[in-house]
């Protein structure tokens, strides 16, 4: 294409997205400008040095495309359904509307679970993996270990499914079905050396003040019951049983639910060792603990 015809696609392409922008802009989408670009490229498909050099201008058909994707985001679908990808922990995850938008504090689960596995062949179980971003994410980190990931939802077990095998450990994550710990048999207790979930914590009495594109994520995945401690607790009540003498748990939990949390451990009495992690807001994101050992 000649320069001058070049600089022309470009100026055409630059206002475009410009108006995608404004667009977002309109309907009070916090990130307006990378999400238009995001969009802009993903429903385009076409890379950035095309797109915005001008060696490609997009089609009426790109950007009919491009503005549904945009309609669709006005309305508070999430960005990462619309594209169809995450990222999380360097890696990138299919999602969808079965399953949680892998978040960065969630990352620091991931890192906090590598700083307690033993040095050899862990043994790993998972409630509530979603799209199996910190199974696959673990197992990736420590081939050697053995993974087990549990979720109720059975699309939500599909994406994961998908993602492992993107990923190349398919044949290394054992995905069942399970509400918590219920598909679990007596042959299974005192098996695992880590439990680590991020289970549904935000506090129903807050559930509607959430932000729109993240009530349209599964309410399953979200809504913690009365004051987001339902399943937290339900997890520490029976987590002990599976975890073998020394393992710990680890949890992700929301904003105030820390002190709570830690008097039910210490009343539980198969627990020592209780902490929370403070994520980048200064949060306790994480509790930790590990269960009793039998000869103290």
């Amino acid at each position: 294409m000649p320069k001058a015809d070049a600089s022309a696609a470009a100026r055409e392409n630059v206002s475009f997205l410009k108006e995608i922008e404004n667009a977002l802009r309109a309907k009070k989408v916090v990130s307006a400008a990378p999400e238009a670009e995001t969009l802009a490229l993903h429903f385009s498909k076409l890379n950035r040095i095309d797109f915005f050099t001008g060696r490609r201008v997009l089609t009426r058909a790109q950007k009919k495309r491009v503005q549904k994707a945009v309609a669709e985001r006005g309305k508070g679908m999430p960005l990462a359904y619309l594209t169809g990808t995450a990222g999380f922990y360097g890696h990138e995850f299919k999602v969808g509307p079965s399953v949680l938008v892998p978040r960065p504090e969630t990352e620091l689960l991931v890192e906090e679970v590598l700083k307690v596995l033993p040095p050899k062949h862990p043994q790993i179980l998972e409630l509530g993996t979603g799209s199996g971003c910190i199974a696959v994410s673990l197992t990736i980190a420590r081939a050697d270990c053995k993974m087990t990931a549990l979720d109720i939802s059975s699309e939500a077990l599909k994406t994961a499914r998908k993602n492992a095998h993107f990923h190349g450990v398919g044949r290394r994550i054992s995905l069942f079905k399970s509400d918590l710990f219920d598909s679990l048999s007596p042959r299974y207790k005192e098996g695992w050396d880590v439990l680590v979930s991020n289970p549904p914590y935000i506090p129903r009495e807050e559930y509607r003040d959430l932000p729109r594109d993240v009530r349209r994520e599964p309410k399953r995945a979200l809504d913690g019951g009365p004051k987001g401690l339902v399943i937290l607790k339900k997890i520490l009540e029976r987590g002990h049983f599976f975890l073998k003498d020394g393992g710990f748990v680890l949890l992700e939990i929301g904003h105030g639910q820390s002190a709570e949390l830690g008097r039910l451990a210490k009343k539980i009495s198969f627990y020592e060792d209780i902490s929370f992690v403070r994520d980048y807001a200064g949060i306790d994101r994480i509790f930790k603990a590990r269960k009793i050992t039998a000869n103290g």
